[in-house]
């Protein structure tokens, strides 16, 4: 009886656990849309194409952000090598905006993305790791 108590508490916290924090897509974003987008950003940093990821920012994100931040912060990473691929993406939905997180692969290392997309499809936030 002890075992199956045990097992039900812990059963109930992951459950309560999983139900926090961020959400899958709702109908108001299409992973094809946002994969797409996705490309292109890594296709503008790859060919430093800084101020065209500016273009598809919200007036919000474009007030504090210049292109030469942004190449500051990409040439920051090192020498990255040859872009093979984007490796995986992950989706979610987070106080309305949806979240890509994307691991690029480069020769030499891999950098993770992390964009937010407003339901227009302009980026909200973006962060290079």
């Amino acid at each position: 009886m002890k075992k199956l108590f045990k097992f039900l508490a812990i059963s109930f916290c992951i459950m309560m656990l999983g139900g926090c924090g961020a959400a899958k897509l709702s109908s108001n974003y299409s992973e094809t849309k946002l994969k797409a987008a996705t490309q292109k950003v890594v296709d503008n940093f790859n060919n430093g194409k800084y101020d065209d990821i500016i273009a598809g920012m919200s007036q919000k994100l474009k007030g504090g952000i210049t292109g030469d931040k942004l190449k500051e912060a990409w040439t920051g990473l090192g020498e990255l090598g040859k872009y093979n691929s984007i490796s995986k993406m992950i989706f979610q939905e987070v106080k309305g905006d949806a979240v890509v997180v994307a691991v690029v692969k480069y020769d030499n290392k891999k950098v993770q993305l992390t964009l937010s997309y407003n339901k227009s499809m302009e980026l909200e936030g973006i962060y290079i790791k």
